[in-house]
């Protein structure tokens, strides 16, 4: 079929009939989970008897704050036992008591950054994890144009990686496991740039693996530096956790003089889509079937089915962000396989902290230490958004009833932390606030956070 001729179907009715089987067996595989087989009861849905779209729309979208609740109840039927369940609802700091739970029932622990506004914990079974790096690592060889993913250096910020594998306490900053390393920086700095640099270079790195702010200050650094011949050994390079914008991926290919794709996914999802070399998204409908679907502000947002999740399944899930479908030819290699496109709305400027020497960065860098002093303290704030009126200065606005003490530890932690991040002090004012918290803008990727200052 003609692909500029798309735009005038039904994306998802067309993409459904493609994998009608796969999003049927996905369907079968999540009536063995508790949290589903109920919502079917409940809803008087008969999974036997959803053949098409217009069937399959007829169940309930799933938003995160019922996922949130309900977590444990999406693994599939006598994993969990009621004594470990009741561990994995109770709040701890070290997260490595649940791991140690899980491990032997072959299940991972994952936490979101809560970047719209409700941090989330994910159960995920590591076959279900293993199935899906299968599809991903198959779009690496048709855009990357080799057969593995070997020597690679993933970079994760340190906050991140505290909650997955700083258990080990280890003093370095990169950590070596199977098929490569792990990298755990979140300060931007010179200095550690050019370690960075120099890590790549002894260790004859082949693969980078980012978040988009740090791949931009290293092609930044790299080129004003000279220093490009320290990437020699460097094939490839990803970008993931966050969008990365049109000119900063253009600019990074110019500068690093090397093949990159941006991998866009959730942590409570597969992998989602993936940019070719032209910097169009291709979504790989064989690993999750996705749907627009307009919210009251008209904008389309994303709601996905995971296909390759048979322990751990999510049907409809609404992970929050705006796209809409892309109806341009794309004569790349990926095309061949995965001919659907999305396009992610680019962020504005106020989803993105401003800091004083002009640098942008994820939210994740707030986000990220708010969700991790909760759970160091076992305080919960409850809903929140974050405003920053000045490079040096933000205002937490939350829901819960909290003591003083409370919310001094969590503001505390959250600045010391943004110090480090930084390089300079800030300040941030908390203050509990009775408001609507469903009165978001809906076009806006990061909706509990804005960025007020004036430049």
């Amino acid at each position: 079929m003609i692909l500029h001729l798309m735009n005038k179907i039904n994306y998802e009715e067309i993409i459904f009939n493609r994998n009608k089987k796969k999003i049927i067996e996905a369907i079968r595989s999540a009536e063995n989970c508790s949290y589903y087989r109920n919502l079917f009861i409940k809803n008087n849905i008969d999974i036997n008897k959803i053949h098409t779209y217009s069937d399959f729309k007829k169940i309930p979208i799933l938003s995160k704050n019922d996922y949130k609740q309900n977590y444990l109840k999406f693994v599939k039927d006598g994993m969990l036992t009621e004594a470990s369940s009741i561990l994995l609802r109770s709040p701890v700091s070290d997260y490595s008591i649940k791991d140690k739970l899980l491990n032997p029932l072959n299940l991972e622990i994952y936490i979101t950054s809560g970047s719209t506004g409700t941090p989330i914990e994910i159960i995920r079974h590591k076959y279900d994890v293993n199935q899906n790096y299968i599809v991903l690592n198959n779009y690496r060889k048709i855009v990357g144009g080799f057969e593995s993913l070997s020597n690679y250096v993933w970079v994760l910020p340190e906050s991140i990686a505290s909650r997955k594998y700083v258990f080990c306490q280890e003093s370095t900053y990169f950590r070596h496991n199977r098929y490569g390393y792990i990298a755990c920086i979140e300060k931007l700095s010179k200095a550690r740039l050019q370690e960075f640099l120099l890590f790549c270079y002894e260790k004859e790195i082949k693969s980078i693996i980012a978040w988009p702010s740090f791949l931009e200050r290293l092609a930044d650094y790299t080129v004003n530096t000279k220093q490009i011949n320290l990437l020699q050994s460097v094939q490839y390079i990803e970008s993931n956790s966050e969008l990365l914008e049109k000119k900063v991926f253009f600019k990074i290919c110019d500068f690093l003089k090397k093949p990159i794709t941006n991998i866009y996914s959730g942590n409570e999802t597969n992998f989602i889509a993936g940019t070719c070399s032209k910097n169009c998204m291709h979504v790989f409908d064989d690993n999750i079937f996705i749907e627009l679907i307009r919210n009251q502000g008209g904008s389309s947002e994303t709601i996905v089915t995971n296909l390759n999740s048979a322990n751990t399944a999510l049907i409809r899930y609404n992970l929050g962000d705006i796209a809409e479908w892309d109806s341009q030819e794309c004569s790349c290699e990926c095309n061949k396989k995965y001919p659907y496109k999305i396009k992610l709305i680019n962020y504005r400027s106020n989803d993105m902290v401003l800091a004083k020497d002009g640098s942008k960065y994820e939210f994740n860098i707030i986000a990220d230490p708010l969700n991790f002093s909760q759970i160091k303290y076992g305080i919960d704030i409850g809903k929140y958004k974050v405003e920053q009126v000045m490079e040096d200065c933000f205002i937490l606005f939350y829901s819960n009833e909290i003591s003083d003490e409370e919310i001094g530890k969590i503001v505390s932690y959250v600045q010391n932390y943004l110090h480090e991040v930084l390089e300079y002090e800030v300040d941030i004012k908390a203050s509990r606030v009775n408001m609507d918290w469903n009165n978001y803008n809906y076009n806006r990727k990061y909706r509990y956070f804005e960025c007020c200052v004036k430049k």
